[in-house]
């Protein structure tokens, strides 16, 4: 009887010690504020961040930290010795969210755990911006501006080119044929189909591209009962 509750004891006496070790480990990873701080430096100051936009920051460790970990909740954060580059990203389409960005330094016998709190702005959507007298080719709901870059990929089999004139009705618009020119240091192509979607020779050719491509999209519309030629001009990027 005596051996079994000298064994309980030892057996409470050892939890609780690991209890106390476990609160303490606890209580030393308390993440601090990064603003104002000695041991590192970020510049410039970080501001509202726009979702998928690189940004690159200088960060300095106070010499006894030999290195660190990152930590970024709704991105990437990557650091090369001391160059920090962010890439925010967030699935809110509207308004400002909010990021967790922290900092572990180490040291040879501590180290130092920092937060900030970092407001990222969602990606502008791509609606048709018209002016007061052009008309804009769309593809799907991302209008085509002159002189822009689009990405490759936006160029799907299931893409559809459609022509957009303000103060028009849509169904008063019928896109008739689609000319495709793709020109780079490499090669020059002409591409034509009737109707207003890209064929599958187009795709092929889009996909095929290992550069960035001067891209002419060409549309002959019926409006009403007069037909004319609208076109656009962009970079097509891989």
């Amino acid at each position: 009887m005596y051996s079994r509750f000298k064994y309980i004891s030892s057996a409470i006496l050892i939890l609780s010690i690991i209890s106390c070790s476990i609160c303490a480990q606890n209580k030393s990873e308390i993440f601090i504020p990064l603003q104002n701080r000695n041991e590192v430096k970020i510049s410039p100051d970080f501001d509202t961040l726009l979702s998928g936009k690189e940004y690159s920051y200088i960060m300095k460790f106070a010499p006894k930290y030999k290195f660190s970990e990152l930590f970024f909740d709704k991105g990437v954060a990557v650091r090369t010795d001391s160059l920090l580059r962010i890439t925010p990203k967030t699935k809110k389409t509207s308004g400002l969210d909010t990021a967790m960005f922290k900092i572990i330094g180490f040291a040879n016998n501590s180290r130092i755990l920092l937060y900030q709190y970092l407001l990222i702005k969602p990606e502008p959507k791509l609606f048709p911006n018209f002016n007061s007298n052009k008309g804009m080719i769309v593809l799907n709901n991302m209008a085509l501006e002159r002189n822009e870059k689009y990405k490759r990929d936006n160029f799907s089999q299931k893409a559809i080119l459609s022509y957009e004139e303000p103060g028009r009705d849509d169904t008063s618009i019928t896109i008739l044929s689609v000319t495709l020119s793709l020109v780079n240091k490499q090669m020059q192509k002409n591409l034509y189909k009737k109707g207003d979607k890209l064929d599958e020779e187009m795709i092929k050719e889009i996909r095929k591209l290992s550069s960035n491509t001067l891209t002419y999209i060409k549309l002959e519309v019926k409006i009403g009962k007069k037909t004319k030629s609208v076109w656009t001009r962009f970079m097509l990027t891989v």
